[in-house]
C-alpha cells in the first residue's frame, strides 16, 4: 500500500482515540485542523440523518436509544463526500470518533484509506465521559454502555472483513507501549515515521479520572453476558492488546511493600489496582513510617481487608520501612510501590514471568510516567554497570527477587539522605544478579512541586551520598573505570552545554526586560520570587 494513503482514526468518545492522534502526529503524521473540522462536520450531518425518527439518545453520534439508523440515508452524502475529500491532502489523517458506524462508507469512498480502530474499557469510557461534562451524558449515564456495544459491534465486524486496511489496538496497551503503533503502522501498510519523533512521549496528558466508582461501573458491565462477550472478542483480535487476564496465580508469588510517611491521601490511589486486578494479591504490606499526620493515621486506622497488613513503626527512614516490609512478607518476589506512586498488575505479571524463566534475574524495572505537577512518558535504558554507576536511572518502582534481598540484607539504613535504592542495584549486581528492562510504561510517578531542589539531590549532600557509594563499592567503580570516566566526562559537558544554552536565554530575557522596565505589569514579573528562583538556579 501507498505510504501517502489517508489514515483514518476511530473509536467511541473517550476510548484514547485522541491521545493515539496527538501521538501520530508527534511521529509525523500530517493532521489539519480545518480539514478535521470539516469532515467531522461532515460526519456529523451523516449521523443527524440517518437518526431522523429514532427515540431520543445522542444523534450526532449516531446513537438513538432504539438503535434507529438508516443506512439507506448514507448514499445520499456521496458524492458531496467525494468532493470533499479531493481537496484534502493525500497524506490526510482523520480523526474521527463518529465515523465508527458508518467505516463501510468511508471504505467505500476512499479506497486506499486505512483504519486504525480503536476501544478501551468499557468502565473506564463511562467514567471519562460522566466526568467531561457532555450534558446528555451526566442526565442519561445508561447511554454509556449501549454506545459502547453499539460503536465496537462495528468496529469489530469491519476488523474482521477488512483485515487488510484495519488495525486493532486497546488504548489501555496503547498507553504502556505507544511506539509499538507506529511499528504496526510501518510494517502493515509501509508508513515511514521518523524513529525519534515515534520515541517522543510529549503528547502525554493523564486524563484526572476519579477511581471512586470503576469497580461498581466495572461490576455493572458485567452483569450483562453479551457485554463480556464483546469486549473478549476485541481482545482477541486486537493487534495491540490489554488482557487483564494471566494464567500466572499471584498468590505466595508476589508481596506489594509501601511506605507511608504521612502520605495516607494517596493511597487509595496506590492501591486501587491492585484491589481491582482480576489476579488477587494476597500480601500487601504498609509500612507506617511513624506518621503524624492525622489524615494519615486516620485512613491507615480504616483499612480492614485481610490481604493488606499495615506495620506500625517509629519513624526509621525509607531504608528501614523497605526492610521492615522485607521481613514480614510472604512472597517470592516484592514490588516496592511508594504510597503516592501507582503501578499496572501487568508489571506484576510480566517481571514474574521473567524471573520464573532465570533465577539469576533480581530486578525487573520498567519505564515511568509521570503525573501531578507535570506529565511526561520517559524512556529509560537498558540495563548498563558502568551507566548505574554513573548515575541512578532505575526507579525504586521494580520488583525485586526477596532471596537476593536477603543476600545483601536488604537496604542500607544508614543512608539517610536518599538515593539509598541506587547503592541497591550496585549492590545486588555486585553479588552476581542480573537485571531486566521491560520496555513499557507500567508505572505512574507522582510529581510534586514542593521545592525546586530536593534535599538529596542539593550539592553538599549528592557529594555526601556519591562519596558514601564510591567508598563502599571502591573495587567496583576500580574495575569499571575505562568506561565510566570517559561517560562521566560525557555527561558533564551535556550539562555544561545545557547551562550554557539556559544562561543565553535567561540573558535574553534579562536584557529584554531592562528595555521596558518602567512598565509597572513587567515589574511585577520581574520581582516575583519565583522568576527571580529560577533566574538563579539557571545561572548556577
Amino acid at each position: 500500500m501507498p505510504t501517502n494513503a489517508p489514515l483514518i482514526i476511530t473509536g467511541m468518545h473517550g476510548s484514547g482515540t485522541d491521545a493515539i492522534s496527538r501521538y501520530l502526529q508527534s511521529a509525523g503524521f500530517h493532521f489539519d485542523v480545518n480539514s478535521e473540522k470539516a469532515l467531522n462536520s461532515f460526519q456529523t450531518k451523516i449521523n443527524r440523518s440517518a437518526c431522523k425518527g429514532g427515540h431520543k439518545g445522542i444523534p450526532d453520534w449516531g446513537y438513538t436509544e432504539d438503535l434507529k439508523f438508516n443506512y439507506a440515508k448514507i448514499e445520499s452524502f456521496h458524492s458531496v463526500g467525494k468532493s470533499l475529500f479531493t481537496h484534502q491532502p493525500n497524506n490526510l489523517a482523520w480523526h474521527s470518533p463518529n465515523s465508527a458506524i458508518t467505516l463501510d462508507f468511508y471504505s467505500t469512498l476512499l479506497p486506499n484509506a486505512n483504519f486504525i480502530l480503536v476501544y478501551q474499557n468499557p468502565w473506564e469510557v463511562k467514567q471519562a465521559l460522566i466526568q467531561s461534562g457532555n450534558s446528555i451524558i451526566e442526565q442519561n449515564p445508561q447511554y454509556v454502555y449501549d454506545i459502547w456495544n453499539w460503536y465496537n459491534s462495528h468496529i469489530l465486524e469491519f476488523a474482521k472483513s477488512n483485515s487488510e486496511k484495519s488495525i486493532l489496538i486497546s488504548s489501555n496497551a496503547f498507553i504502556q507501549e505507544p511506539y509499538k503503533v507506529a511499528e504496526l503502522l510501518h510494517q502493515k501498510w509501509g508508513y515511514k515515521l521518523d524513529r525519534q519523533k515515534a520515541r517522543d512521549y510529549s503528547f502525554y496528558t493523564p486524563e484526572p479520572i476519579s477511581r471512586e466508582y470503576i469497580p461498581k461501573l466495572r461490576n455493572e458491565f458485567f452483569s450483562e453476558s453479551k457485554n463480556k462477550e464483546l469486549l473478549e472478542s476485541l481482545h482477541n483480535m486486537s493487534a495491540l492488546k490489554f488482557d487483564a487476564k494471566s494464567t500466572t496465580a499471584l498468590s505466595n508469588l508476589i508481596s506489594v511493600i509501601i511506605p507511608c510517611y504521612n502520605q495516607g491521601h494517596y493511597l487509595d490511589e496506590a492501591l486501587y489496582a491492585l484491589r481491582t486486578s482480576t489476579n488477587t494479591i494476597d500480601d500487601i504490606i504498609i509500612v507506617n513510617d511513624g506518621s503524624t499526620d492525622s489524615t494519615t493515621i486516620e485512613i491507615l486506622d480504616s483499612i480492614n481487608e485481610s490481604n493488606i497488613q499495615v506495620i506500625n513503626q517509629i519513624n526509621g527512614g525509607l531504608s528501614n520501612a523497605r526492610n521492615s516490609g522485607i521481613k514480614a512478607s510472604k512472597g517470592k518476589y516484592i514490588l516496592f510501590l511508594d504510597a503516592d506512586n501507582k503501578a499496572d498488575t501487568r508489571y506484576i505479571l510480566e517481571a514474574i514471568e521473567i524471573m520464573e524463566r532465570d533465577d539469576k534475574t533480581a530486578v525487573v524495572y520498567a519505564n515511568p510516567r509521570f503525573f501531578g505537577e507535570h506529565s511526561l512518558m520517559r524512556t529509560v535504558k537498558d540495563f548498563e554497570i558502568t551507566e548505574l554507576l554513573n548515575q541512578n536511572y532505575i526507579d525504586a518502582c521494580t520488583v525485586v527477587r526477596k532471596e537476593a534481598l536477603d543476600q545483601i540484607g536488604g537496604f542500607d539504613e544508614s543512608m539517610k539522605l536518599g538515593y539509598e535504592d541506587w547503592e541497591t542495584w550496585i549492590n545486588l549486581h555486585k553479588h552476581g544478579w542480573k537485571f531486566h528492562h521491560i520496555d513499557k510504561f507500567l508505572f505512574d510517578y507522582r510529581v510534586k512541586d514542593q521545592s525546586m531542589v530536593t534535599n538529596s539531590n542539593k550539592p553538599e549532600n549528592r557529594e555526601k551520598i556519591v562519596s558514601y557509594v564510591c567508598r563502599k563499592h571502591i573495587e567496583l567503580y576500580k574495575s569499571n573505570i575505562e568506561q565510566l570516566i570517559p561517560k562521566m566526562v560525557k555527561n558533564y559537558a551535556e550539562l555544561e552545554s545545557l547551562c550554557i544554552e539556559r544562561q543565553g536565554i535567561i540573558d535574553q530575557l534579562t536584557t529584554n526586560l531592562s528595555k521596558y522596565q518602567n512598565i509597572p505589569a513587567l515589574k511585577a514579573i520581574k520581582n516575583n520570587s519565583t522568576i527571580k528562583k529560577i533566574a538563579n538556579l539557571f545561572s548556577k
